[in-house]
């Protein structure tokens, strides 16, 4: 699909109209709609595939937080391969209306949509994540805060995972209790997996 020019394309989130695919569990093989919003850049399959080899032994029966949801893909296929809940909060209208409409022709009922700032809905929380999704849109600064903003509210089960994914040009900045399990770089993303406690 055609995309608006960038600067530096390797750094920024294209926009991404069409679908994407659940690779495996419950809803192996059926297709996401993708809106074509600004910032939207789903985790490609390959970096997907490389996540749930990392939560293979995690994913049952987990609480997962997928922030900056975008597409929902990742609390999705998390969901898709036995993960007991999931909460996805998304900023843009059109972004969070299209998951709502895709959590809904999945039938999917164990899932929360929350429209609003990611880091902002933290401190309203009520359950303990056992599964973290953080993958912001690019230059933004977005990936410390959320990970300080998940300590400071206290949201966080002993020995929970964190994914994280960002551009590769970006140190994040661990928060006390939190510590790198795993990392793979390509030429445009950081995948980051780290646990706290």
């Amino acid at each position: 699909m055609p995309s608006k020019p960038q600067k530096n394309k390797n750094l920024s989130r294209r926009n991404n109209a069409g679908s994407i695919r659940i690779i495996s569990g419950q809803y192996r093989g059926r297709k996401l709609k993708v809106q074509n919003a600004d910032g939207l850049r789903p985790s490609t399959d390959r970096i997907r595939e490389t996540l749930f080899n990392w939560l293979m032994h995690d994913i049952i029966d987990a609480s997962v937080l997928d922030m900056f949801a975008g597409s929902g893909v990742l609390g999705i296929e998390a969901l898709s391969r036995g993960a007991k809940e999931a909460t996805f909060i998304e900023n843009n209208k059109q972004t969070h209306e299209a998951l709502k409409t895709n959590l809904a022709t999945f039938r999917v009922s164990n899932a929360r949509l929350i429209h609003g700032d990611a880091i902002s809905q933290l401190s309203a929380m009520d359950t303990q994540f056992s599964l973290v999704f953080i993958d912001p849109p690019y230059n933004t600064g977005l990936v410390d805060k959320a990970l300080e903003a998940l300590t400071i509210n206290k949201i966080l089960s002993d020995g929970a995972l964190i994914y994280v994914e960002h551009e590769p040009d970006v140190t994040i900045k661990l928060p006390i209790g939190m510590e790198l399990r795993k990392q793979v770089r390509t030429n445009n993303i950081v995948a980051n997996l780290l646990k706290y406690r």
